[in-house]
């Protein structure tokens, strides 16, 4: 990635709130526990909010795809024309997530030396 493109990202980044959209909520005591954590240590820094958008319903008739598609539209229906969109997945590889990483970071540090 070039100078001039991590510009581009860290400027569009800069001044935003940020929201988290994910499908349904979780039963899992520890991913709650860890988003607590990280909604508590984030809003300091930056504005944040989490969504939770229902899951789908009626899967039984759908296959995998069809509900995947569902579950798009439900999260394409959430955003913005203006709206600059990272996508977070564990299996992906996005340089994107890396630059917010480091713009958080420096915002982190930034905060800290300021008090």
């Amino acid at each position: 990635m070039r100078v001039d493109e991590l510009i581009s990202i860290i400027d569009k980044i800069r001044g935003v709130k940020i929201w988290l959209l994910v499908i349904g909520k979780t039963d899992a005591e520890f991913v709650r526990a860890g988003i607590a954590e990280y909604e508590k240590r984030l809003k300091y820094y930056i504005p944040y909010e989490m969504k939770v958008i229902p899951d789908v319903r009626n899967t039984k008739n759908m296959s995998e795809i069809q509900q995947k598609e569902r579950e798009g539209e439900l999260l394409l229906g959430q955003l913005e024309a203006a709206d600059y969109v990272i996508l977070l997945d564990e299996k992906g590889k996005n340089n994107e997530v890396y630059l917010l990483h480091i713009y958080l970071s420096y915002m982190y540090f930034r905060c800290v030396r300021a008090h």
